[in-house]
């Protein structure tokens, strides 16, 4: 089944809705679960390349639209209209329901991105991050899997991560 999922995280800018779909694979749980974050094309083939292979291996998926509550269908060719800056709390966010959930292991959550995703979870990976959006023992991503990122950014943070990082 589906669950719908909706919070409110802030960061600079203005407040937005995220929601996204929460997925089991079959059995009663808790599950190890991925967090997914769609390119700046948003979700038009995360949960359809990704979601049923991942169940499959045991994992709950949770495809997050970080463009909807922000009223965008895509960031491609509006670049500035979002950076994956912004959408680190909507990860963190995400991370934070999930670890509420039931079904879910909360100390088994990983963050998968893809472009656009890719470097926000690039970015969601730092120590900064974690300091920042999960402080104090609040649950944290035990792994980050960034797919084709923009990892040429520099920056000083990017050199302390929270957690491994496989690209």
């Amino acid at each position: 089944g589906i669950e719908r999922g909706r919070g409110r995280f802030s960061t600079q800018g203005a407040p937005a809705t995220i929601s996204g779909d929460l997925r089991f694979p079959g059995g009663s749980g808790p599950f190890p679960a991925i967090v997914l974050a769609h390119g700046c094309n948003g979700n038009r083939s995360v949960e359809r390349a990704w979601g049923e292979l991942l169940r499959g291996w045991g994992y709950a998926t949770f495809v997050i639209d970080s463009f909807g509550g922000r009223g965008l269908k895509e960031v491609c060719t509006q670049g500035l209209a979002l950076v994956p800056l912004q959408r680190v709390p909507d990860a963190y966010g995400a991370l934070r329901l999930l670890a509420a959930h039931p079904k879910v292991d909360p100390q088994r959550i990983a963050l998968m991105g893809f472009s656009h995703g890719g470097a926000l979870a690039m970015l969601a990976s730092t120590a900064w991050a974690k300091d920042t959006y999960a402080p104090g023992g609040a649950p944290s991503f035990r792994a980050f899997f960034p797919f084709y990122p923009n990892c040429n950014a520099e920056f000083p943070e990017r050199n302390r991560v929270s957690a491994p990082v496989r690209i």
